[in-house]
C-alpha cells in the first residue's frame, strides 16, 4: 500500500518520526533506501535513560555528525528538534546550528545541557528561521549562557529562551529583541540582565509576553515594556523576589481576565494591576503577584 504512495505523502508521514526511526526504513525496499534523506524534518532525540551513560553519549554524537554528512544537502530544512540528556559537546551543537541555518530552517527547537559561555551572532543569522525555542542550561548551577548582542531574524514571529543572560548598553538598558520586527510571541523562564540592570521590551507586533523564573529567581530591578500590540502578559514569579515595572497597561475601565493556577474569574479591574498607573504615566510600583497573567 505504501508503495503505491507519491514521495510527497511519504515524506510527510516520515517528517513525523524521530529521524533514528526515519532511517530504520532505508531497510524496507530499493525505493526507500535514500528516502529518508529528503525527510524536511530532524528529530534528534535522546531523552531515553539509556543514552545519559558518558559512552552511550558518544555514539548518540557519532550518529548525529553521520545524519547530518549523509542527509540529501539540497533538501531544505523546515524544522530542527535537538533534545538531548546528559552534557552535549559544545562542538556538535554548534554543527546542528550552522547545519540548521544554512539549510534555511524555519523552525528550531534546541533543549540539551552544554558548556558553552556564548552564541556567535553568526550563528542565528537566518531569513527564514520563524520559530526559535532555546535552551542550552549549564552543567553547573552558576553559569550561565550569554545571549548574542544582536542577531539577523527578520522573519522571526515565536521566540522562548531559557536560562540566557541579557548583556546591557552604556546606559545600563538590555535590550536583547529590539531587531526583532515581526515578533508576535515571546517566552523567557529563569534569564537574567548583567550587573541586574533593566530589561527593555520594545515590539510593536509583540502580542504575547510570558515572563516566568522556574530555573532561578530575576535579578534585573525593572522591566520596561513598549509593546502597544501586547494582548496577554503573564508573570510567574516563583521566588517572589520584589521587582519594578515601567509598563504597558489597558485602561482601567476596560474589563480584565486575570487567571492563576487552576483558577479563572473576570474582574473590574483586576487587582494586580488595579493601582497601577495609566498608560504614558512612568510612575512605577513593585509586582508582587504570583503565577498572574493579564488578558486584554
Amino acid at each position: 500500500m505504501f508503495n503505491d504512495l507519491p514521495d510527497c505523502i511519504l515524506l510527510h508521514i516520515l517528517s513525523f518520526l524521530d529521524t533514528k526511526r526515519a532511517v530504520r526504513t532505508c531497510i524496507l525496499s530499493t525505493r526507500w533506501k535514500d528516502l529518508w534523506k529528503h525527510v524536511p524534518t530532524l528529530t534528534l532525540s535522546c531523552s531515553n535513560s539509556y543514552y545519559v551513560h558518558w559512552e552511550n553519549l558518544k555514539c548518540f554524537s557519532r550518529f548525529v555528525s553521520w545524519i547530518l554528512s549523509k542527509r540529501d544537502a539540497s533538501t531544505a530544512l523546515h524544522a530542527v528538534d535537538f533534545e538531548r540528556r546528559g552534557l552535549v559537546d559544545p562542538n556538535l551543537l554548534k554543527r546542528i546550528v550552522k547545519y540548521a541555518v544554512s539549510h534555511n530552517v524555519q523552525r528550531l527547537q534546541i533543549h540539551v545541557k552544554c558548556e558553552i559561555q556564548h552564541f556567535p551572532s553568526c550563528f542565528f543569522s537566518c531569513y527564514t528561521l520563524t520559530s526559535l525555542d532555546l535552551y542550552v542550561g549549564p552543567r553547573i548551577y552558576d553559569q550561565i549562557t550569554l545571549f548574542p548582542n544582536s542577531l539577523k531574524l527578520p522573519a522571526l514571529t515565536s521566540l522562548s529562551l531559557y536560562q540566557f543572560a541579557f548583556p546591557v548598553d552604556d546606559n545600563g538598558r538590555a535590550k536583547p529583541f529590539s531587531t526583532f520586527n515581526r515578533l508576535n510571541s515571546l517566552f523567557i523562564d529563569s534569564c537574567i540582565v548583567l550587573d541586574a540592570q533593566k530589561l527593555c521590551i520594545s515590539s510593536a507586533t509583540l502580542a504575547n509576553l510570558t515572563i516566568q523564573t522556574k530555573y532561578r529567581p530575576v535579578n534585573f530591578r525593572e522591566i520596561e515594556l513598549s509593546t502597544p500590540s501586547l494582548c496577554t502578559f503573564a508573570f510567574n514569579e516563583l521566588f517572589l523576589n520584589p521587582m519594578w515595572m515601567i509598563p504597558w497597561l489597558p485602561p482601567r475601565d476596560d474589563p480584565t481576565v486575570v487567571s492563576e493556577p487552576m483558577v479563572r474569574r473576570r474582574i473590574r479591574p483586576a487587582p494586580c494591576i488595579e493601582s497601577l498607573p495609566d498608560k504614558g504615566d512612568q510612575a512605577t510600583r513593585p509586582v508582587c503577584s504570583v503565577a498572574t497573567a493579564v488578558q486584554v
